[in-house]
């Protein structure tokens, strides 16, 4: 690789090797790009959702219902 740089001398395979190499770099980086546009989409929906809507859609709590609670809610929903 020296050779071919500071002399100019030809190195048998040098251009193949160099293509491979910098086709592969450019594949990983726009891999790269892809699941970063990806990932900063997925980021901004999220960031400005309230949790109490989150919350309502996933069925998720942050605690435990008590079975009263629960009751109360079933008897209203019916």
């Amino acid at each position: 690789m020296l050779r071919t740089l500071f002399s100019g001398v030809d190195v048998p395979g040098y251009a193949s090797l160099m293509v491979a190499v910098l086709f592969l770099g450019g594949v990983q980086m726009v891999s790269l790009g892809v699941l970063g546009e990806y990932l900063g989409r997925v980021y901004e929906e999220v960031k400005g959702r309230p949790l109490y809507l989150v919350r309502d859609a996933y069925g998720v709590s942050t605690h435990a219902p008590n079975s009263a609670a629960a009751e109360q809610r079933n008897k209203t929903m019916s």
